[in-house]
């Protein structure tokens, strides 16, 4: 169990200088630093100091939620936060402002030396050099991170090491990949500049990539000189530690840490759910209790079958049916969490779950309801609040978002427990940055009077706002993403308000979930005169407009004759959303 934990320790610490797993008799000290800004150099506004928001001492330790006073992870280290200073999207960082800010947070750290640790933003789930043969699994740059560890080597080196235990090193017939396997390669890690470091080989040979391909997905190599290296640099890790979710059968029960006496689980399928945060790094994450008697619980598997409340890491796999996942052990890939039995309230989950028994049963799979906890802090120009969010990771499937409000200046009915939202303009995108096309039919909210068309239109001075007398709670709105579009495993977006004043910083929860669709076909035949024909679905017969969940089937169509009419489009269809029950 010490070992697990201490896995646990640098798991969750996502935002740290140098970390050394080796064991030792005293606590790992870690400290906690960072500065992160997205800059867009096209811009001729510039983002001076006063735009970065800073945390620092205690407040900055106690705003993540698996380092709070009582957590279970707070007494595993030592743990040294000095300050972290954030910004929203804008121009380009002031020389004065970096430097002032790079000064103070060295100035910090060296008061509380030495640490041990290092997490970079690069990514170990491996990805083949081209006209390789699929065969290099080198490491590689990423739109989505993935967490590394770094083990203390000989004479200060460093190993480096991702969450499914495996290392990187050199490859020893292609000596310039950096490739992931059971070897552990031992690095040079350099302080290059303030907060950006070099990774190099015993050699001296740096990782980088090619100059023209520092691109997603790009492969990293191991034998690059001082015009394709890439210095690294500490990425603040934050925003993950507030998704949370919950875990729904397909009979509308939930996983619950209500425990199973007398078949020893830890977990049940129970009426009402436990929140869990869900902390992801590419395809591998644990689920730890949200609230506060179950903040220190896993959902663990340390017996060989039993659900515990000890330390696990899973991956996800979708399953046939859109939407629904498979809950897999890592490093198993034949034992789920789940039941292969009923989900009735009560029923034990357990961990070593088959897709299909010696019976035939299947295992029921999951669906994710996700939820980000999200804050704005807008700059105000002409009046208006305009504020453009970070990348927001999720991990379940995902095509509708809806943002509840959760902070907000402007109310109904006086009540400041009813609040009300007024957007002028509201745009979505993707992983990648790339906006995506919306459409007024994509939205739906609660209230009356929301147009919103008129937050997608462009215009200065339309707004999509709830009428003012007409709320009964606070403003939501949904939006389902238009047939065939991925977020890629993230989103931002961004808003202008209605006013500067009554708008200001608005807070959402953002639900997560994959909605289905209803459709209704309609067939119509071209019968010869004074003939009669039928039509059978799934071997009933089709007497007008039939609805069906998902896509058509053509091969429970009789007669065969229907396939053209599917192709020539005699078929017609219609889709109706049905809303996801939470």
């Amino acid at each position: 169990m010490k070992k697990v934990h201490q896995y646990v320790v640098f798991f969750a610490c996502l935002l740290i200088g140098f970390t050394s797993c080796k064991q030792e008799k005293k606590l790992p000290r870690i400290g906690i630093a960072g500065i992160s800004i997205e800059c867009s150099t096209f811009s001729p506004a510039t983002s001076d100091e006063a735009a970065f928001r800073v945390k620092e001492g205690e407040d900055l330790l106690n705003s993540y939620p698996f380092l709070l006073q009582d957590s279970v992870l707070r007494t595993k280290a030592e743990w040294l936060p000095t300050r972290v200073s954030s910004a929203t999207p804008g121009g380009i960082v002031t020389r004065e402002a970096y430097e002032s800010i790079t000064k103070k947070t060295l100035d910090m750290l060296r008061e509380n030396l030495p640490y041990d640790g290092l997490f970079l933003d690069i990514q170990t789930l491996g990805i083949n050099e081209p006209n390789a043969n699929g065969t290099t699994n080198n490491i590689s740059l990423n739109v989505k991170p993935c967490i590394i560890y770094f083990e203390a080597g000989a004479e200060g080196k460093w190993k480096m090491k991702n969450a499914n235990g495996s290392y990187v090193h050199q490859a020893s017939s292609r000596d310039w990949n950096a490739v992931i396997g059971s070897t552990a390669g031992e690095w040079t890690v350099s302080h290059a500049a303030a907060n950006l470091f070099t990774i190099a080989r015993a050699d001296g040979k740096f990782v980088g990539a090619d100059t023209d391909k520092r691109t997603n997905k790009a492969p990293l190599y191991c034998d690059c000189d001082d015009s394709k290296l890439l210095k690294f640099s500490i990425v603040e890790y934050s925003d993950l530690n507030h998704n949370y979710c919950v875990l729904k059968s397909p009979t509308n029960t939930y996983l619950n840490f209500t425990a199973h006496a007398g078949l020893g689980t830890a977990v049940t399928f129970q009426s009402e759910p436990s929140e869990l945060y869900i902390t992801p790094s590419v395809n591998i994450f644990y689920l730890q209790g949200k609230s506060e008697a179950d903040k220190n619980k896993f959902v663990g598997s340390t017996h060989a079958w039993n659900a515990t409340t000890d330390f696990s890491l899973w991956t996800i796999a979708e399953s046939e049916v859109k939407g629904l996942v498979y809950l897999k052990r890592k490093g198993d890939d034949s034992q789920h969490i789940g039941t292969n039995d009923n989900t009735n309230i009560g029923t034990g989950i357990f961990t070593n779950v088959p897709l299909v028994d010696n019976q035939g049963a299947e295992l029921i799979p999951w669906q994710i309801f996700e939820k980000v906890d999200y804050a704005t802090t807008s700059s105000v120009v002409n009046n208006k609040n305009s504020f453009t969010s970070d990348r927001i990771w999720y991990t379940a499937p995902c095509n509708t978002l809806r943002f509840t409000l959760t902070s907000s200046g402007a109310y109904y009915n006086n009540d400041k427990n009813k609040l009300r939202l007024s957007f002028d303009s509201f745009e979505l995108y993707d992983a990648n940055g790339k906006k995506v096309t919306l459409a007024e039919s994509s939205f739906s909210g609660n209230n009356t009077g929301k147009v919103f068309a008129n937050m997608l239109d462009g215009a200065n001075g339309t707004y999509c706002a709830g009428t003012w007398a007409s709320g009964i709670e606070s403003d939501w709105f949904e939006l389902t993403l238009p047939n065939g579009v991925d977020l890629g495993g993230a989103f931002s977006f961004s808003y202008v308000t209605e006013s500067g004043t009554h708008f200001a910083n608005p807070g959402f929860r953002i639900d997560l979930s994959y909605k289905k669709l209803e459709k209704d076909y309609t067939f119509t035949l071209n019968v010869p005169n004074g003939k009669e024909a039928s039509v059978t679905y799934d071997g009933k017969l089709v007497e007008g407009p039939i609805t069906i969940i998902g896509e058509i089937d053509p091969n429970l169509i009789i007669p065969a004759k229907m396939l053209a009419d599917l192709k020539n489009g005699s078929v017609s269809t219609v889709e109706r959303e049905i809303p996801p029950s939470t």
